[in-house]
């Protein structure tokens, strides 16, 4: 479970930051005991890392101790844990901004790395802004262009509670032991589409060219029968790959079968929620 640090709640006052860091630990604690100890730190951009440093040194020898025993640089995580490198950053050349309370819009780094590894951030609680939780984000790929996405940061032990937070915790569980997916590596403009020619074909079409773009997905084989009932975006795995999604924003309920890289069943289960996260657009 690769956690981030949200280096834009720093306080600009390093003396402030060092008040906030002791309920920080709090916050930190709660999380950890709430995912059984699976979190032992977090990742940290050299601007969360430097912030966090100067505000150490104005406190106790706890707030020292805390901030080198739990947090780590960036890509400077031990030999020992069980991330590396490219497990933390699947970044693929991609911006991120968040819009502030001011209405700036200002880079949001670990915030997009969180939302793009299916992950989430913690930070100090700094001020109001920071207690929304969720947060709309804008980010920008040289393939996909730009669009909003969705990202997580908790700031006070209360939001550990949260439902989102929960079915995170329960889902990294669930496929903790699930080998990570070997990315396919064919282009997407060679992917293989296929899908049944009717009304909403424009439809099928559009987002069929955007999923293609995923590097767990190798292609469409086919499209499914109508539905318009559900709202469900998985409707069935398959040990073989293949992921019946169904596009239920839809008035008229077409859906696809999506075949992905995945080996096994549970595996293809995981590959699932990935898409689910990146491409559902909940209703």
């Amino acid at each position: 479970m690769a956690v981030y640090f949200n280096e834009l709640t720093l306080d600009k006052v390093p003396q402030q930051n060092c008040m906030l860091l002791r309920e920080f630990r709090d916050v930190f604690a709660c999380f950890s005991a709430a995912t059984d100890g699976k979190v032992k730190r977090l990742i940290a951009n050299d601007t969360g890392m430097t912030g966090l440093y100067e505000a150490a040194a104005y406190g106790s020898r706890d707030e020292q101790t805390f901030i080198c025993t739990f947090v780590n640089p960036k890509f400077k995580a031990r030999p020992e844990d069980d991330y590396s490198d490219n497990s933390l950053d699947h970044f693929n050349g991609s911006e991120y901004r968040l819009k502030t309370q001011d209405g700036e819009m200002i880079e949001c780094q670990m915030m997009g790395w969180a939302s793009l590894n299916r992950s989430l951030t913690l930070g100090l609680y700094s001020s109001r802004f920071w207690e929304q939780f969720e947060y709309d984000i804008e980010e920008e790929s040289l393939e996909d262009g730009q669009s909003v996405v969705s990202a997580m940061c908790i700031t006070k032990e209360s939001q550990v509670s949260f439902p989102r937070v929960q079915g995170w915790i329960i889902a990294n569980r669930k496929f903790e032991d699930v080998p990570e997916p070997t990315p396919c590596l064919m282009p997407p403009d060679q992917k293989h589409i296929k899908y049944q020619e009717h009304h909403g074909q424009e439809i099928l079409r559009d987002f069929c060219r955007q999923i293609v773009k995923h590097r767990f997905v190798q292609g469409v084989v086919d499209s499914i029968a109508f539905d318009s009932t559900t709202n469900r975006f998985i409707l069935k795995c398959y040990k073989d790959g293949i992921v019946d999604l169904r596009l239920h924003w839809t008035d008229m309920g077409v859906g696809l079968k999506v075949q992905t890289v995945g080996q096994d069943l549970r595996q293809t289960m995981l590959i699932a929620e990935i898409l689910k996260d990146r491409y559902d657009r909940r209703s």
